[in-house]
């Protein structure tokens, strides 16, 4: 018998609109609340659902939601990589931060994104280094002047917070 992640899961799979699909979105997150260790199993046996398996624990930051985002990061798709990045941010946790600053170096300018404003807001000192070299980079430079902005700010603020 298909457990209630798996139904919804094949509902996704069926969506005909963008809206049934981030209805079944929402179904997948609740029902991920009351199972949280089956979405991790599936995350881990299937690679197929990787993008919505991380993107439905988002909120949760217990050690094995942590480890699942973690995973995530090294994963090749890059919206699973920015799934991850997203979950993560949702926690406070200074043992992340070297995690933010590797995610810095990620080829998806939506990853390096989150990152930069995750550290912002959380990082401290040992993030300036990794942050000027983002502010260093012509190509974002030229392609994502918002990151640059966001990079900078961020770079200010943790100088401030580190004096």
């Amino acid at each position: 018998m298909d457990s209630e992640i798996h139904k919804i899961l094949a509902e996704l799979h069926g969506a005909k609109s963008v809206d049934e699909g981030d209805a079944c979105a929402d179904k997948l997150a609740q029902a991920a609340r009351k199972n949280v260790d089956e979405v991790i199993h599936l995350y881990y046996s299937t690679e197929t659902e990787a993008s919505a398996l991380v993107s439905c624990l988002h909120g949760l930051t217990d050690k094995p939601v942590i480890d699942v985002y973690k995973h995530s990061l090294k994963n090749k798709d890059q919206y699973v990589r920015w799934a991850a990045v997203e979950g993560l941010k949702y926690s406070t946790d200074p043992a992340l931060i070297p995690v933010f600053v590797a995610a810095l170096k990620d080829r998806s300018h939506l990853v390096k994104l989150v990152a930069v404003e995750w550290l912002k807001s959380h990082g401290d000192s040992s993030a300036i280094g990794p942050l000027e070299v983002i502010l260093a980079s012509s190509s974002l430079m030229k392609n994502s002047p918002g990151i640059i902005n966001q990079a900078k700010k961020a770079v200010k603020r943790l100088r401030a917070k580190a004096t």
